[in-house]
């Protein structure tokens, strides 16, 4: 909110009741949902002293707004003009929100993850760091809404089975095999696979979408980059 007085025609200080009559502030509402519609927005409208400049609305359809930064510029081998750090925000189509960060500047970390799903019926917590945890076991947590707290939910041993092996490039190989397995299948068979060139596809129109919205500084719709 930016306050603007409006000038005297001498210099003199103005009486509180003047200041009150000449003051215009400039208002800007992000979010308009509800609640903004039936009180914040007539409540502004309704004073002589306000503007109400600017209204950051909420699209139906998918929307990012992302930043990103390089914060070492130069490494062993030359100049770095990849960034390192990103973050952005979501409005999802079915009206879920998310927060998204991916960083390579977290001292002590290796490839830490981290997940989070929340819904109205539960969530689901993903965690793990490959390379430095001994097992996969204890790495996916769940909640019920009438409960507090987070339960382990044991993996089957057909999903962990090879990915905690001994050797850390072995059990990445691994994990790089059942995700790309599915894929050369379908190609020598002729059938489906997921994911596809079409998800491909819409995870490079996000990523297109936080470059503009970092660069324009500002919400951008997703479905204009697909």
């Amino acid at each position: 909110m930016a306050r603007e007085p409006e000038s005297h025609n001498n210099w003199s200080q103005p009486h509180e009741e003047d200041l009150m009559s000449t003051t215009l502030f400039r208002a800007g509402v992000v979010g308009t949902g509800w609640w903004a519609e039936l009180e914040h927005l007539p409540g502004l409208r309704a004073r002589a002293d306000v503007e109400v400049a600017a209204i950051c609305g909420r699209n139906p359809e998918r929307l990012a707004a992302g930043q990103w930064q390089t914060v070492t510029r130069e490494r062993t081998g030359g100049a770095v003009d990849g960034d390192e750090d990103c973050s952005f925000l979501a409005q999802l189509a079915n009206g879920a929100q998310g927060v998204f960060q991916a960083s390579k500047l977290v001292a002590g970390r290796a490839n830490f993850q981290r997940v989070e799903l929340h819904g109205d019926q539960g969530s689901l917590v993903y965690e793990a760091e490959p390379g430095i945890d001994p097992t996969w076991e204890r790495r996916l947590w769940a909640g019920r809404p009438d409960r507090t707290g987070l339960v382990p939910v044991a993996l089957p041993p057909e999903i962990a089975a090879g990915l905690d092996a001994p050797d850390n490039q072995a059990g990445r190989r691994e994990a790089y095999r059942r995700l790309t397995d599915p894929f050369f299948d379908a190609i020598r068979g002729g059938g489906a696979s997921s994911p596809d060139f079409r998800d491909g596809a819409a995870v490079q129109a996000v990523l297109d979408a936080v470059a503009a919205s970092a660069e324009k500084r500002r919400w951008v719709d997703v479905d204009g980059y697909l």
